[in-house]
């Protein structure tokens, strides 16, 4: 059993009502096991029903509503997330437009040419930090204070020192700073591992897209063009803020919110949220894979530390295998395959000392209820149901961008 206190049987005498309703024979149709489940987790047949009736629930229907009330007050972040970026995206592109009407003017009615790599004298650069990456920025504040305030967890407890498998030597003494950035940097490297398997698997899914002549949207992080300073802050965000936003989200809120009903079930469902919040076909297994083992990262050591150091190490090393990927076809995918060889090769190493560590996480499931009933429920709550839409929505409408060359 987990050492989780929410799932534990916890031995309590009946209430002097409850003992009453009992004895005349009012439970009988409720086994005493689940009673004490129903009474344990807050769900006594005489506080339900809308006319003062009892609400006589077996385990996993008791479980099922515990479920869905968590999902139906944490999963609001994704969508608020959603309406703050588009709302800050217009408003911004507004206040822009509104700063430059002078020069749209100008352009419109006397032909003013402005240079190459400008918005109507704007750099590209800045242009882009301000409508692609601040309102994103904007979002995930919001939905940060939206999780810290429903779930009231401080940012200490998700900051914590790491609780590392680290073997301490022969006299007891606790690892060194030098060990614990040592193996720190040593999972983020695995991680990569983990997101080179998820790359091999979207070259697949993207080869069957092309197949079928499907006009998928390819997301550019391309810095072509732009000053220092604006590559400098784009980068700035793909490679630290951006992850560090996003572990507080998913592997912070999310996941120690979920993690009572199980953590193979946190795993799995902040690992399907982080592939949803990326609204692309491109992005779909590597956010999966990469969200299953970062939160797994996250639940053995206790904090988001090696998760963010993970994220962080990811995307730097993506973006910099950009800059530096040979223009030939041929070399690239050697460039490809040196690479995915590299990476796969130390995760196959670090799997071999500590798999033994992470094993066991998944294997902890909820005492009720099934991982695949456990994510049916979830799946089919009304924000849940309204982000899948918005996610294939999205799909569809880049899609549709894509193809008349939008």
């Amino acid at each position: 059993m987990h050492p989780n206190s929410d799932w534990q049987t916890n031995q309590q005498h009946p209430s002097e009502n409850e003992q009453q309703h009992q004895n005349n024979g009012e439970w009988s149709g409720i086994r005493p096991e689940q009673r004490a489940y129903n009474r344990n987790h807050g769900f006594s047949p005489f506080t339900g029903g809308t006319n003062g009736g009892w609400l006589e629930m077996t385990p996993v229907q008791a479980a099922k509503y515990q479920l869905k009330r968590a999902i139906k007050k944490l999963l609001p972040a994704m969508l608020i997330f959603l309406v703050a970026e588009y709302a800050a995206l217009y408003a911004i592109s507004y206040l822009i437009d509104l700063a430059l009407s002078q020069q749209i003017m100008l352009s419109m009615t006397s032909g003013l040419q402005f240079p190459q790599g400008t918005y109507f004298g704007m750099r590209n650069g800045l242009y882009t930090l301000l409508t692609g990456y601040l309102p994103v920025v904007i979002g995930e504040l919001a939905a940060i204070l939206y999780l810290f305030g429903i779930t009231r967890i401080p940012f200490g407890k998700l900051f914590c020192r790491p609780q590392l498998p680290i073997r301490r030597s022969q006299d007891n003494a606790p690892p060194s700073k030098i060990g614990q950035a040592g193996w720190i940097l040593f999972a983020a490297l695995a991680g990569i591992g983990f997101s080179m398997i998820g790359q091999l698997l979207a070259m697949i899914e993207l080869n069957l897209l092309y197949t079928i002549n499907f006009p998928f949207y390819t997301p550019s992080f391309s810095t072509d063009g732009y000053n220092i300073l604006d590559t400098v802050l784009v980068n700035l965000y793909v490679c630290v803020l951006g992850p560090v936003l996003e572990e507080v989200i998913f592997r912070g809120f999310l996941l120690k919110g979920l993690q009572r009903f199980g953590v193979s079930f946190a795993a799995v469902f902040t690992a399907l949220l982080f592939t949803l919040y990326h609204m692309n076909l491109v992005q779909l297994f590597v956010p999966l894979i990469m969200g299953l083992f970062l939160a797994q990262l996250t639940i053995r050591t206790g904090s988001l530390i090696p998760a963010i150091c993970c994220h962080i190490l990811n995307n730097s090393f993506a973006t910099l295998a950009d800059m530096i990927m040979p223009a030939s076809d041929i070399w690239s995918w050697v460039f490809l395959i040196v690479e995915s060889a590299v990476f796969i090769g130390i995760l196959g190493i670090f799997w071999v000392f500590y798999g033994r560590e992470f094993s066991p996480i998944l294997k902890w499931r909820h005492p009720v209820l099934k991982l695949s009933a456990q994510v049916g429920t979830a799946m089919t709550t009304w924000p849940c149901i309204l982000l899948m839409v918005v996610y294939v929505g999205t799909i569809l409408a880049s899609s549709l961008m894509t193809m008349i060359g939008y």
